[in-house]
């Protein structure tokens, strides 16, 4: 009987881990990673882990967001400078969805 007791709590164990992993997994997607980030933050809840991954993930779609702004300002206003600048934001696109 404590052998299967054991084996129980092995098992419950592996699934919380699963969770904890797919929770985290859940935060890296791009863009919709965003909104359960900025709700462990708001809420000041979840592990230590949770905590700087989700800091993290804000940083990265800020910064996106704000970069690919910026580049698109750069291509309306820049007559010389449209292709590269273009090129530069998909580039940046490509890889934040990467």
């Amino acid at each position: 009987m404590n052998d299967r007791d054991s084996f129980e709590n092995q098992a419950q164990d592996f699934e919380n881990q699963d969770i904890e992993h797919l929770k985290l997994f859940l935060y890296l997607l791009p863009v919709f990673g965003f909104f359960p980030a900025l709700w462990t933050l708001y809420r000041r809840r979840g592990s230590r882990q949770e905590r700087s991954l989700s800091r993290l993930v804000i940083k990265l779609a800020l910064g996106w967001f704000v970069a690919y702004f910026l580049i698109g300002f750069g291509v309306s206003s820049a007559d010389s400078f449209q292709i590269p600048l273009m090129l530069m934001g998909s580039l940046l696109t490509s890889g934040y969805f990467w």
